[in-house]
């Protein structure tokens, strides 16, 4: 399924009652590459039959018109007067090779943000515009949120909004979403660190981070929210406004980005700017086939660096000279003295089609987001010379995935340039339990994955025995073993622990009784099914293998939840969902079922069931329930085992097993308003999902009478926003890129085709809670300012010490 398709499904899901055609408003900064990002997404969207009307400045119309013909235009601005940011773009580059500290960043990042907030101000400002945007009844707003207005005249708008980025420095989206952002593993923007960080590492993230988040939120949204108060009211802000966006889409990727948790509306896109390859100019072709086995070396600082420094220029020019390889380098200006008869310099590449070209054998780039995802895609190894902000991010990920080496553009010379570029062509490592006679035939058999339902099964053990790939499948794990195999955040103040009954609008008492219920989950999960597990594999197996070992080095989780059933908590990128696969497959009733189910003409049909394994229940409750049934005009079907209760109407009829999915395909998924009464583990965490989302009514079986049980069937029959919301619910089931069967087949075979997805297993496991927690780096922290604190009162007590014996002598001396 190509990329693409998801980014048409991925705003469809937004425009669910348009879908055929739909408005959409693109209000983003109309220049460099964000809007190349989203004027990719907007011509698939405009491809599909959609109007795509893109908000621009004035005096680019024209240019815009050219190259997108498909969209429509609203303008703002003097057409005569071209934005200052253009003009600021072209000074901001070339000072990348001679700046190297952080305030040179920040000084370059201040300049072009006030370039961009006079954008903002003039859209804002112009009140016909708005009014005209107002009339015109958009079904959506496409965004790239960094110093753009999307978010402002989305919320202006009051508009679904679909933010598009790479990420954001200022930690924008992280507040907006919620999402929890562990800094033990998971890099600050801008920081050039991977997962893997040591000490002074992690406090130089936490640093970065702090600085980062405190500029977001005094600078940024406060000088955003200046605009909104000047033009178009006090009831805007720009944190509100990104709280608001119903789709976050990511240029990253979970080969690209380390792991980290996501919330269910941050979507993945990354690759979409790779996908369509075209023929090379004729000249160019010559050019790339003159060059042998060899092959050649791709050379580009980016779309807004074709010229650099002389001295830096004849600097490369000599390392690329001695190169077996040709070289293309997109390269504006005087031929540098060194350049060598097998390097073409070029003011314009068609960079993709090149890194797609077979005879392309390295890429030497400043490791812009493009680049590196095009690099990806084509499996083209890199040399990274990083310039700014999220280069240095590009640059750490791809070498912790064994594809680059990074050079430092400021130090390095001319040899260590060409031993780079060598190396990374030259080495081939730059591509990318007692049953003893049946775990030798396991062992000997080569399986390629081992599937299992985690919940006290030996499947785990037997994958880490097998050093084999490994897929678990489960519902929920009571015991929170998933939670500390993955490393996941689970903030208990909105995620409510399993079979604690609770939702995730808490009140205080709630919020206590989730903790409590997690301690003494976890607390039984390590004291008690782990240190059996362990020592089971230690009698058996051997003292290396463990449960909790076992359940790290899991590959993918496939849960058995969905987006519309669950309440929104962080995933990390290998747990997917696959809720609604048990009701896909609807077989025919037999002929004696479906008669009956006809038989009941508008009135319908009450299935009742309480599990594969309470078929029979004691007498007194049984004919408890039949009395409501017998009282209903609908016709009953019951699953149950045992002597019919007196109370049993002729409206009723008992069945020992029912084909439960093939009568309601799962309540969901087929929009069934349910009456639960919930008894035992997971069942009391079902009906409170369901009862959140308004299609059921929860019941307590020990305490229920009769009359209790016909008025909660009667409800959720006659009221229609049950059957409103179970209706809702199953649409939302259903609108999926891949059926939930589909997406667990896909994964399993994503697992086998690599051999398993280490990758994808968040370094959160492997660290001590200390680290995990970021106690270490508390600590120092406190140490620091408890070191300042401390001397500061010396100094004040040995300055107040001194003061006090000057007066003692001088009251001496006047004695």
């Amino acid at each position: 399924m190509s990329t693409g398709y998801h980014l048409f499904l991925a705003v469809a899901a937004i425009l669910s009652h348009h879908v055929q055609s739909a408005d959409i408003l693109v209000a983003t900064l109309t220049f460099g590459s964000p809007w190349l990002d989203v004027a990719k997404i907007a011509e698939v969207l405009a491809s599909r039959g959609h109007d795509v009307t893109v908000l621009a400045h004035a005096s680019q119309k024209s240019d815009l018109m050219r190259k997108w013909p498909n969209f429509r235009y609203e303008t703002f601005g003097d057409p005569g007067k071209p934005p200052s940011i253009k003009e600021v773009m072209k000074t901001v580059p070339p000072k990348a090779f001679s700046s190297t500290g952080l305030l040179d960043q920040v000084t370059a990042g201040k300049t072009v943000l006030f370039a961009t907030l006079s954008l903002t101000e003039e859209t804002l400002s112009d009140t016909q515009l708005l009014r005209k945007l107002k009339n015109s009844h958009y079904d959506v707003v496409l965004t790239s949120p960094s110093v753009s207005s999307g978010p402002l005249v989305a919320q202006y708008l009051d508009l679904p909004l679909v933010c598009i980025t790479r990420s954001l420095p200022s930690g924008q989206d992280i507040r907006a979403t919620g999402v929890p952002n562990p800094l033990a593993y998971v890099p600050t923007v801008s920081s050039g660190l991977s997962d893997k960080m040591t000490f002074f590492q992690r406090v130089k993230n936490v640093l970065v981070y702090f600085v980062a988040t405190t500029v977001g939120q005094m600078v940024l949204d406060k000088t955003f929210d200046d605009i909104a108060k000047r033009t178009i009211g006090d009831n805007y802000t720009m944190s509100a406004a990104l709280a608001r966006t119903d789709v976050w889409l990511y240029d990253s990727d979970l080969m690209f980005d380390f792991p980290k948790p996501m919330m269910p509306n941050m979507v993945s896109i990354h690759g979409h700017m790779a996908e369509r390859v075209k023929p090379l100019t004729e000249e160019l072709e010559k050019f790339m086939q003159s060059s042998g086995e060899d092959g050649i070396v791709l050379v580009t600082f980016g779309s807004m660096i074709a010229a650099m420094p002389a001295e830096k220029a004849d600097m490369l020019a000599a390392a690329f000279a001695r190169l077996p390889q040709k070289v293309v380098w997109r390269y504006a200006g005087t031929p540098p003295p060194s350049l060598g008869t097998n390097t073409r310099t070029m003011e314009w590449v068609p960079q993709s089609d090149l890194l797609a070209h077979p005879k392309t054998r390295a890429f030497v780039s400043h490791c812009g987001f493009n680049g590196v995802a095009e690099a990806m895609y084509h499996g083209v190894p890199v040399v990274g010379m990083p310039l700014w902000t999220d280069a240095y991010d590009n640059i750490a990920r791809i070498v912790a995935r064994g594809m680059a080496v990074s050079l430092d553009i400021h130090t390095v010379t001319s040899e260590e340039v060409y031993q780079a570029i060598t190396t990374v062509i030259s080495d081939p490592s730059e591509e990318a339990l007692s049953d003893t006679q049946l775990l030798r035939k396991l062992k000997n058999s080569h399986y390629d994955v081992v599937l299992t339902y985690p919940s006290v099964s030996c499947g785990p053990l037997v994958a880490q025995y097998l050093d084999l790939p490994l897929v678990c499948t489960t519902r929920s794990l009571p015991t929170g073993q998933d939670i500390r195999a993955t490393g996941v955040p689970n903030p208990l103040a909105y995620v409510p622990t399993v079979s604690s009954g609770l939702s995730d609008k808490m009140t205080f008492l709630q919020r206590v009784k989730n903790v409590l219920v997690y301690f003494v989950a976890t607390t039984m999960a390590q004291v008690v099914f782990d240190k059996i597990f362990d020592d089971m594999a230690q009698r058996t197996i051997g003292g290396n293998y463990t449960m909790s070992a076992a359940l790290a080095r899991t590959d993918v989780w496939l849960y058995q939840s969905d987006l519309m059933f669950d309440f929104p908590k962080p995933m990390m990128p290998n747990m997917v969902s696959i809720a609604g696969h048990m009701g896909e497959g609807v077989k025919p009733l037999n002929e004696e079922l479906e008669k009956f189910m006809q038989s009941s003409g508008d009135d319908g049909v009450v299935l009742v069931t309480f599990g594969s394994m309470i078929a029979a229940m004691p007498a007194e409750k049984a004919d408890m329930l039949a009395a409501a049934f017998a009282r209903l005009p609908q016709k009953v079907v019951w699953r149950y085992a045992g002597t019919p209760p007196p109370s049993l109407g002729t409206n009723t009829k008992t069945m020992e097993w029912v084909p439960q999915s093939d009568l309601l395909a799962e309540a969901m998924y087929h929009g069934v308003p349910v009456v639960g009464m919930p008894l035992v583990t997971d069942s009391h965490d079902n009906i409170a999902r369901i009862v959140a989302r308004g299609m059921a009514v929860s019941l307590d079986i020990h305490t229920s009478t009769s009359e209790e049980v016909y008025q909660a069937i009667t409800t959720v029959i006659s009221d229609p926003r049950y059957k409103e919301k179970a209706s809702k619910v199953s649409t939302h089931l259903r609108d999926q890129p891949q059926s939930p069967m589909e997406r667990a087949v896909w994964w399993i075979e994503h697992v086998i085709k690599h051999g398993g997805l280490p990758h994808l297993r968040s370094r959160a496991a492997e660290l001590p809670f200390y680290q995990y927690y970021l106690l270490d780096v508390m600590a120092l922290i406190l140490a620091v300012i408890s070191a300042v604190l401390l001397s500061c009162w010396k100094c004040c007590s040995f300055a107040c010490g001194m003061c006090k014996r000057g007066k003692t002598n001088i009251k001496l001396k006047s004695h």
